[in-house]
């Protein structure tokens, strides 16, 4: 592989891999169950692999710094396990040196190694059945599986997209499960408005006024109002008739000279000195 070629299959498998990263972390946060706390097994895996994904990082580093890459184009040997191509095609883009080899596995693997991480350290219980979450582990088996060959790249012939548009197709799958059920957790304003019309002042004023009335309306009406109303004025025509009672001191007399005794407690007139009875 020339060293342009080689460069754009390293920017191939650093894109491939950002995205593969990015499922893995939708996936690990699919359904999450909030009352459950992280695992600390799944932090402890996590943070390991990204220890050997920045291992992976530095190697790749370090073998690019020993890499002679070839003048010109690698012919290519088919082995008896191999599809023979026609004559034309002996002449192939992206065959790598043993050199490039090292380094485009190494860079490789550790993105699986970090999407992994990101999977296990990113990882919430889910709330739903044990058999869906096996059927999750699965799927990201297989997304790893065929983001390895998603970047390899040599006739350019419908075979070699099939991995590319799988991948695609699976990560396009996980964003829009992902997106689904977000969607069933967060109502839009819209919704909102719709399951919860808001009144006006006028309608809620109306409405209260009403549910007012009604609660001390009595629930039946007997006889005829105006008979209420003549009752109503008997009632006052009596309270008004009625003498009103006022209290008044009483006055006593003397039998013998007449005079007012304006005083108690006394048995002799001080008019006339007769014993009052």
């Amino acid at each position: 592989m020339l060293q342009e070629q080689f460069y754009y299959r390293l920017l191939l498998i650093i894109g491939f891999g950002i995205i593969y990263v990015k499922t893995m972390i939708k996936m690990a946060q699919y359904k999450p169950d909030d009352t459950k706390s992280r695992n600390v097994v799944m932090r402890v895996l996590g943070g390991l692999l990204v220890l050997l994904a920045v291992f992976e990082s530095v190697m790749g580093v370090y073998y690019i710094t020993q890499i002679e890459h070839p003048t010109q184009m690698i012919d290519f040997i088919p082995n008896p396990n191999q599809i023979v191509r026609p004559s034309s095609s002996h002449i192939v883009w992206g065959y790598v040196t043993t050199a490039q080899w090292l380094v485009v596995s190494q860079i490789s693997n550790a993105m699986t190694s970090l999407g992994w991480a990101a999977y296990f350290l990113f990882y919430r219980k889910s709330a739903t059945t044990w058999w869906k979450k096996v059927l999750k582990f699965v799927f990201a088996v297989l997304l790893s599986i065929i983001y390895y060959s998603a970047t390899d790249f040599h006739y350019f012939d419908f075979w070699e997209w099939i991995a590319p548009g799988l991948f695609g197709i699976m990560a396009y799958f996980v964003e829009m499960r992902v997106k689904k059920s977000l969607r069933k957790i967060v109502a839009t304003p819209q919704e909102v408005l719709e399951s919860h019309p808001i009144e006006g002042p006028d309608e809620i004023d109306l409405e209260t006024k009403q549910e007012d009335e009604a609660r001390f309306m009595p629930q039946t009406i007997s006889g005829n109002v105006t008979e209420s109303e003549d009752m109503l004025k008997e009632e006052k025509t009596e309270v008004d008739n009625k003498p009103i009672e006022v209290d008044r001191p009483s006055y006593k007399f003397c039998r013998y000279c007449g005079k007012q005794i304006d005083y108690e407690g006394v048995k002799y007139c001080k008019h006339c000195g007769k014993p009052i009875d």
